[in-house]
């Protein structure tokens, strides 16, 4: 999962407890956070190395406009010949169906997209189904967009994270497993809005499940138009 830290005020962000530099601007309305985590801060911090960046949202802002600069500036130098879009995720599950919207939503003719579901819809762990096809079909990169789970409630259906390290499969609600160069041998784009929390992050409390907003359905709808908007753009 990327909610993989909390940011300050100052320009840093706190990733594990460790304070990591960050940039932070303003731009077509929006806010943008932006960090990279160089090889030395791989082991401290525990997360994989790459860049990390997330657009805060605004009524006023034009999160397409941004989410395409971000995208296109992540996407800038891989081999996009045969890209493939993973939709990660639940169908059935309303919170985690943000990725299978997303995909769905594309138009844009010419754009390969891939929606595994989960285990224990079909019995395949999607890792498997992932992989299989991008060694079948000769895949260059891949973007995969998945439901996130926040660490704070005010980013829940307010913020949009991208990276290009990764992303863990099913991090938010268990171990998961990594989607990424690492495993996929190809690079692998993330993009994914926080959907649940978890009680233990809401208020602290021994037990460890997850909720969601009310409008979930809304977010899910908003959020899956824009995403699908975002890759459009930046192919």
């Amino acid at each position: 999962m990327l909610g993989y830290g909390e940011y300050m005020d100052s320009g840093e962000v706190s990733i594990e407890g460790r304070r990591v530099s960050s940039r932070q601007y303003n731009v077509y309305g929006v806010s943008i956070k932006d960090v990279v985590l160089g090889s030395d801060m791989v082991d401290r911090t525990g997360y994989n190395e790459g860049r990390y960046v997330t657009i805060e949202t605004s009524k006023r802002g034009d999160v397409v406009r941004a989410g395409v600069d971000i995208l296109s500036q992540l996407l800038r130098g891989l081999d996009l010949s045969r890209l493939l879009v993973v939709g990660v995720g639940n169908p059935r599950m309303t919170t985690d169906r943000l990725g299978v919207e997303s995909v769905m939503k594309i138009s844009r003719r010419g754009v390969r997209t891939l929606c595994p579901s989960v285990e224990g819809v079909t019995g395949i762990p999607s890792i498997e189904i992932i992989d299989s096809v991008c060694m079948r079909l000769g895949i260059s990169s891949v973007i995969a967009v998945d439901s996130l789970c926040a660490r704070s409630i005010e980013r829940l259906g307010n913020t949009y994270q991208f990276t290009n390290a990764g992303i863990v499969i099913g991090g938010g609600v268990g171990k998961g497993v990594e989607l990424s160069h690492r495993t996929l041998s190809i690079p692998v784009v993330a993009i994914g809005v926080p959907t649940v929390i978890s009680t233990r992050d809401l208020c602290g409390g021994a037990d460890d499940m997850v909720v969601t907003p009310l409008d979930i359905d809304a977010i899910i709808e908003v959020s899956s138009s824009h995403i699908a908007n975002i890759i459009e753009g930046a192919l």
